[in-house]
């Protein structure tokens, strides 16, 4: 009795009635005109259902109506379709939405159901080709348009997504903000999705997704506190996942790294090593280094280096990176009796009691003074006008101020005998300027190609004993750079670089490298990294230079 209770307070009694009709007669492929009268109240318990939410039961019902009528199928179907597709059963709707497309090919509001339906069960392809179907048969089509933009974005392609979204919004369509910035955040270009997110909340402060989308915007442009500004409040799983990188990213990091490179004359260097660091507040943060390294040489035999450093970069602003280190090179001791190095001047020495320790100063300034990506929006529309389209991929990357001193040199007793006292300074000076243009996306890829010049300058202050003679040189590259989207488990970045240099003696020599860097974020607390690099270069009045190496790398963040 208690079954039966509950059972008719959550049916009417039309519907229950109509169930137990079916049950008794087993299911009739005809209507009765008593099944027929009772199939209509069905059907209209069907809707009451649907309209209340209550999408279990409006499907029943529908189902069973039909059951009794088999000629409501036509009329029901798009019902049933939409309840399955609430009801999270989206691949039971796409069938449902077909039927009624037979019946009616020109009924967008089931085209519109089965494009969704067809996403929401994977089928990302069929989604996209239904949304066009519905834009062919009406270019003005809000929903459909934004529905084509969204299946770009979810089959991986953000540069198809942000061209497709940007439509939408040159038509009119507002709706289309918060997913061109989304695109633009996950094609890299944040700037232009932060630009897009203060619009949108220029017009509604409130809006939690467009300031999670900002703070992420924010995360990756490297400001954290605003980032951790626009998340005050805010609770979704979206948002904690966020403040864990943040919290990540200001806790310690190491890295563990082995390297292995083959320069011309055979010779090889193996390192092995460990790179940790942290923050020091916002927009601060510092490193140290150690590491060992062994060099097999045909010259000078087989030598090993330890290597310790530190150091630290400042970002005061989004435009500006001040960056300083000191590093501490020791050749410890030679592995071979017969070893041969070079002192200065030509002059070479053989024997087992080799040392050296070296201690350096770099540092460098970058500065991004013109950054066209900001201007990406105006009046929260994208311009579209040719010019403006290749100014939105101009980047101009300044890095002055690079300088390397030799602040300390020591050396073995019996190299200071032959050539007094050894303690010397060297100073590099570069200039380097390079253009970006694009940011263009080819599916999940996206790349950038500009040229570039750097003038090295190097001053020995003491040439009669120092490495360095005093040189310079002049160069100018072209670079066409690749990348896979930063928010992903597995990265993949690669380069081509051509270039062409000079020395102050006049010789040139034409260069080619390139290389490829993969990344697999295993777990949020382990990744793995391998990269491959190789150039050769080709002197006027000399011989070529080949350089390849491969590297390991394992991420912690605790």
């Amino acid at each position: 009795m208690e079954d039966a209770a509950r059972l008719i307070r959550r049916w009417s009694a039309t519907a229950i009635f109509a169930l137990l009709a079916i049950g008794a007669g087993g299911g009739r492929s005809a209507a009765r005109a008593d099944d027929a009268a009772l199939a209509r109240d069905v059907a209209a318990e069907a809707r009451d259902f649907a309209g209340r939410d209550d999408h279990g039961r409006a499907v029943a019902c529908a189902l069973a109506a039909i059951r009794l009528d088999p000629s409501l199928e036509e009329e029901l179907s798009l019902l049933i379709a939409h309840q399955l597709t609430w009801q999270e059963r989206a691949a039971e709707a796409v069938p449902w939405y077909r039927r009624r497309l037979e019946a009616e090919p020109d009924d967008r509001e089931a085209k519109l159901g089965l494009a969704r339906a067809l996403s929401w069960s994977g089928d990302l392809d069929g989604a996209a080709a239904v949304y066009r179907e519905l834009l062919a048969d009406d270019a003005n089509d809000e929903e459909a348009r934004l529905g084509l933009a969204r299946m770009e974005a979810w089959r991986d392609r953000p540069g198809a997504a942000a061209r497709a979204y940007r439509e939408a919004l040159d038509r009119g369509v507002p709706d289309a903000r918060e997913g061109l910035a989304a695109a633009e955040n996950a094609r890299g270009k944040h700037r232009a999705a932060e630009a897009l997110y203060d619009a949108i909340l220029a017009d509604d402060p409130d809006d939690v997704s467009a300031r999670v989308g900002r703070a992420r915007a924010r995360y990756w442009l490297g400001e954290e506190g605003a980032a951790e500004r626009d998340l005050a409040g805010i609770d979704t799983a979206e948002a904690a996942d966020l403040r864990d990188a943040i919290r990540r990213d200001r806790g310690l990091r190491a890295m563990l790294f082995a390297d292995r490179w083959n320069d011309r004359d055979d010779q090889e260097n193996r390192t092995l090593g460990v790179r940790v660091e942290g923050s020091a507040g916002p927009g601060w943060r510092w490193f140290g280094l150690a590491a060992g390294e062994r060099s097999e040489d045909p010259a000078t035999g087989r030598v090993e280096f330890l290597t310790f450093g530190g150091g630290g970069s400042w970002r005061p602003s989004r435009d500006v990176a001040v960056h300083a280190e000191i590093t501490a090179h020791d050749l410890g001791r030679n592995l071979e009796d017969a070893a041969v190095i070079d002192v200065g001047a030509g002059e070479t020495r053989t024997g087992a009691d080799i040392r050296e320790t070296v201690a350096l100063f770099d540092s460098w300034l970058t500065w991004t003074p013109i950054d066209w990506t900001r201007f990406d929006v105006g009046y929260g529309r994208v311009p579209v006008t040719t010019a403006r389209a290749l100014a939105r991929g101009l980047r101009v990357n300044v890095a002055s101020l690079a300088a390397e001193r030799r602040l300390t040199e020591r050396v073995s007793a019996r190299i200071r005998a032959a050539h007094g006292d050894y303690d010397d300074g060297n100073t590099r000076r570069s200039l380097e300027a390079d253009l970006r243009f694009g940011d263009w996306s080819l599916g999940p890829v996206h790349w950038n190609v500009g040229p570039g010049a750097a003038w090295i300058d190097f001053r020995d202050e003491s040439p009669d004993h120092g490495y360095y003679s005093p040189d310079r040189y002049d160069t100018f590259h072209g670079t066409l750079n690749a990348w896979t989207s930063a928010e992903r488990p597995f990265r993949v970045e690669g380069d081509v670089r051509l270039a062409s240099e000079s020395e102050n003696d006049g010789d040139r020599f034409g260069v080619l490298s390139g290389g490829v860097e993969l990344r697999w974020q295993a777990t949020r607390h382990v990744g793995f990294g391998a990269f491959g690099r190789a150039s050769t270069s080709r002197f006027d009045s000399s011989a070529g230079y080949e350089r390849d190496g491969v590297g390991l790398r394992v991420f912690l963040a605790p």
